[in-house]
């Protein structure tokens, strides 16, 4: 090509026409910036398909973290209903409950949180968004209002009932919210109290102060619940600003599997794992027989990030819910993390 442009240039030389060799010369000059500007919009379009990728990138970590807060945020919000049922149980049918189980229940009824972590922090802070782009800059106040809400927000974490059963010397068995209660309490050691531990704690219900201290502590729950109520949409609303703003983000869960006794493993540590079908809707699915028992849903051959339920075939997905009761049978299962439904179809 650029013996080309000698030979051309040379003639035009050779012909001693100045006025053309100029023309040509400008010529050439504006193809070389030409292609210099050609290059530099390149360069330019690429810096900013990274950028975007990047973007999308990190906007994909958010969209899961604030799933994932939205489950914990749901899980707190029914394990405190569950609690406000105890109470009342306890307030107004104490003699209906079996008495080995009264006294975890005033003990459990006192558990809950004062407050809820999330990884949103540190994702905000690499998050760079384009001062320039109005829609960036909505999102970004929106994300940054979902993190100080969230950072902000505390639940009434006092006990009302624990120093009462204390102060009469009552066995403190270890309970963990929203985990010892599963299954009304199926794992719990029924012969944890003694008998004189049971009268003495059948006998506190009757007694005023106890009566005044479930008044409180109901109170403080319901709080806890329409507080919750309240963020829980707060979150959901932020969460969709980002779905409107990024229409394919996606959730990165990863490595879903099935654990329970009713699985071919007869395990609560071997997971059988789903395949992945739809990455969009983050569909998972497996084709399995089972036995009569119990499963969960878990990510990472983890405990950490784990799903239950009460329905069968089919049902809600509960963040560390109860484990789901399943019957013996050849089924398809079906797990959509997005809409937090179940199915177990038979084969």
């Amino acid at each position: 090509m650029r013996q080309f442009f000698r030979h051309i240039r040379e003639g035009l030389l050779s012909q001693n026409s100045l006025g053309k060799y100029l023309l040509y010369a400008t010529g050439e000059i504006l193809l070389v910036v030409i292609g210099i500007l050609l290059a530099l919009q390149l360069d330019n379009w690429n810096d900013a398909r990274k950028e975007r990728n990047q973007l999308h990138a990190k906007l994909d970590q958010i969209y899961t973290v604030t799933d994932q807060d939205i489950d914990m945020l749901i899980t707190l919000h029914n394990g405190f209903q569950k609690q406000i049922v105890l109470i009342d149980s306890i307030s107004n049918h104490a003699q209906s409950v079996n008495p080995k189980l009264l006294p975890y229940w005033m003990f459990y009824i006192d558990l809950g949180y004062e407050s809820l972590p999330t990884e949103m922090t540190n994702l905000l802070q690499d998050l760079k968004l384009d001062p320039e782009d109005i829609n960036q800059r909505s999102l970004g106040k929106a994300l940054s209002a979902y993190e100080k809400n969230f950072s902000i927000t505390t639940f009434s974490n006092r006990p009302y009932l624990t120093p009462l059963l204390e102060a009469q010397h009552i066995s403190h068995p270890s309970l963990v919210f929203e985990l010892s209660n599963q299954n009304n309490f199926r794992d719990v050691d029924l012969n944890f109290f003694s008998d004189d531990e049971l009268r003495i704690t059948q006998s506190l219900i009757d007694s005023e102060i106890v009566k005044r201290a479930l008044k409180s502590l109901r109170s403080a729950k319901q709080n806890d619940v329409n507080t919750l109520a309240h963020f829980i949409l707060f979150a959901q609303k932020k969460q969709a600003a980002i779905k409107e703003y990024y229409p394919n983000v996606v959730l990165l869960y990863q490595r879903i599997g099935l654990v329970g006794d009713a699985t071919e493993n007869n395990s609560w540590d071997q997971d059988i794992d789903l395949v992945p079908t739809d990455k969009n809707q983050s569909i998972w699915e497996k084709d399995l027989i089972l036995k009569d028992g119990f499963v969960k849903f878990r990510e990472g051959h983890d405990w950490i990030f784990n799903w239950g339920g009460k329905g069968f075939p089919e049902g809600d997905l509960q963040f560390s819910g109860d484990n789901i009761k399943v019957k013996a049978g050849r089924y398809r299962v079906v797990l959509n993390i997005t809409e937090k439904k179940y199915r177990f179809l038979p084969l």
